[in-house]
């Protein structure tokens, strides 16, 4: 998704960003688990 700064923040992408309605430096919480299976691109769509 995005890279990881020398602080440990993560550089989301302008367009997450956008879909997401944040702005740079937005603080946000964010919880993550592992998937099982990595959906295929072609299942999306």
């Amino acid at each position: 998704m995005g890279e990881i700064d020398e602080k440990g923040r993560i550089l989301v992408p302008v367009y997450f960003r956008e879909r997401l309605g944040l702005k740079a430096g937005d603080k946000v919480n964010i919880e993550m688990e592992k998937a099982e299976e990595m959906p295929s691109e072609e299942a999306e769509g």
